[in-house]
């Protein structure tokens, strides 16, 4: 389902009035190419009783990794399909990119 995938660094917290975002910075993508500098993943209100979207890189902290799908190729917060700490990945191909030397 998703058209792009992003590594991105946990970069800082941000705040805009009364929300606070999650910053983040792209270090290398894995599908698809994007061009912004960076992506900033909030939450206007706290979610119902499920998971929010790019739960783990919202509450993450400076300098941790995470893997962003996109419904795009953009890195705008629209198109955030999910994003999961390195660690929650189990799938071999995903694996298998994210091992694999960069182009």
């Amino acid at each position: 389902e998703a058209r792009s995938l992003v590594l991105v660094r946990h970069d800082r917290e941000a705040k805009s009035g009364d929300d606070t975002f999650a910053v983040l910075k792209p270090i290398r993508w894995l599908k698809g190419r994007g061009v912004a500098a960076e992506l900033r993943i909030g939450m206007t209100q706290p979610p119902p009783c499920g998971q929010m979207t790019a739960h783990d890189a919202y509450y993450g902290k400076p300098g941790d990794v995470f893997l962003v799908y996109l419904s795009d190729n953009t890195l705008r917060t629209q198109d955030v399909l999910e994003a999961f700490a390195l660690d929650r990945i189990i799938e071999s191909r995903t694996i298998a990119a994210l091992t694999a030397a960069p182009e």
